[in-house]
């Protein structure tokens, strides 16, 4: 029913992992990360994590907004079909 008890081991340490640098995310920038994940594997977005964690807080700040961007047209698409 659960699956395998290393499966649900490795998922229960990467949340752990994702909630301690999402922490440290909010810590350094002031505000939550934000990203699109359509698409994205939990790895990737992961990976984003750690890649911005690199920027400045203006760099990350609009990298949020442009994330931001992309979930707005993602939901429009949904609502109204894809831009042509």
């Amino acid at each position: 029913m659960w699956g395998h008890p290393s499966a649900v081991t490795a998922g229960y340490r990467f949340c752990e992992i994702a909630r301690t640098r999402q922490a440290a995310y909010r810590a350094r920038f002031g505000f939550p990360f934000v990203i699109a994940v359509k698409g994205l594997s939990r790895y990737q977005i992961m990976d984003a994590l750690e890649a911005r964690l690199a920027n400045d807080r203006a760099t990350e700040f609009r990298a949020c907004l442009a994330q931001i961007a992309r979930i707005a047209r993602f939901r429009l698409d949904a609502l109204l079909g894809p831009a042509t």
